[in-house]
């Protein structure tokens, strides 16, 4: 149900569903290291996994403290489960875990948020910061460098069985957020713009981040038209277009401004073609104001 109601950008509803089921999950033991791999205890780490994969993109969009703790999944699944679950064999002999790579990118992810995001980090420095955002790029990094070399340009292989196809999807729009959310937090450090030669460089974090979306943006619509998967990935893209918006603010009237411009009305448009609520959503809100004011800056 949480996931539900995620997919249909009822991000608030669903955190509360979540907390609800996680707290059923935790009152039964799920989270309970088994000293056997028997199948119940596996099933009970793959449930309790992905509650903590969504908690982690609820955390960002809605700008609250994550749930889940990481301590509560130490345990990654291993490359090649007993029953085949989520595992794409790639045409040259490689495998791809995409429960594992999904939960290697949350775990990246929880770290930029409360190191970066949360309240706790607004006192540090700016050469913490810079340190600490560093470190989670080359996290980040050597998770893409060590991907089967078949997708490590992050692009859907043109022979991939369809079905296939939205997992892969999501974990490299997952990738580029993750990778948003580490550059953009700079912008969650208000007091750092007191610092001219700071100011100075952001417009190349901007420029960054603008990049990152792009690139979501084309594997996002690579998916099926027809197929659900877009609007389960609809929240996690309508987060991520400030950075497009800022660059448009600072790219006025510039071919690529007005393409990103675009990128955003196609996103407004379908809010309103797949979800008929969507004006009481406030990622839809939120990217229509977007959408509003960068046309006006980028006619």
């Amino acid at each position: 149900m949480a996931f539900l109601l995620s997919s249909t950008s009822r991000l608030s509803t669903s955190a509360m569903v979540l907390g609800v089921a996680s707290q059923m999950m935790f009152l039964v033991g799920f989270h309970k290291i088994s000293p056997t791999s028997d199948e119940t205890a596996i099933q009970n780490h793959r449930l309790l996994s992905h509650a903590y994969i969504l908690d982690q993109n609820l955390s960002l969009w809605l700008g609250k403290p994550p749930l889940l703790s990481s301590n509560i999944v130490r345990d990654v699944p291993s490359q090649e489960p007993y029953d085949g679950h989520g595992i794409i064999y790639l045409q040259d002999g490689t495998s791809f875990n995409c429960l594992k790579e999904q939960l290697l990118l949350a775990k990246i992810q929880s770290k930029a948020y409360e190191k970066l995001h949360s309240p706790a980090s607004s006192s540090m420095s700016q050469e913490l910061h810079a340190g600490i955002s560093r470190q989670l790029l080359e996290e980040l990094l050597l998770w893409r460098h060590n991907l089967p070399a078949l997708i490590k340009p992050l692009s859907v292989p043109k022979d991939l069985d369809k079905k296939h196809v939205p997992w892969l999807s999501t974990i490299f729009c997952t990738f580029h957020q993750v990778e948003n959310a580490i550059r953009s937090s700079i912008f969650s450090h208000i007091s750092f713009f007191d610092n001219a030669a700071f100011r100075n460089q952001t417009p190349l974090v901007v420029s960054s981040c603008a990049s990152a979306t792009r690139k979501l943006v084309t594997v996002f619509n690579g998916l099926d038209r027809s197929g659900l998967q877009r609007s389960h990935l609809l929240p996690l893209v309508a987060w991520n277009l400030d950075s497009l918006f800022l660059h448009v603010a600072y790219n006025k009237h510039t071919p690529v401004a007005q393409h990103d411009t675009q990128s955003i009305r196609a996103v407004m448009n379908l809010f309103e073609n797949i979800f008929s609520g969507h004006r009481h959503y406030k990622a839809y809100a939120t990217t229509k104001l977007l959408c509003d004011v960068a046309s006006r800056a980028s006619p």
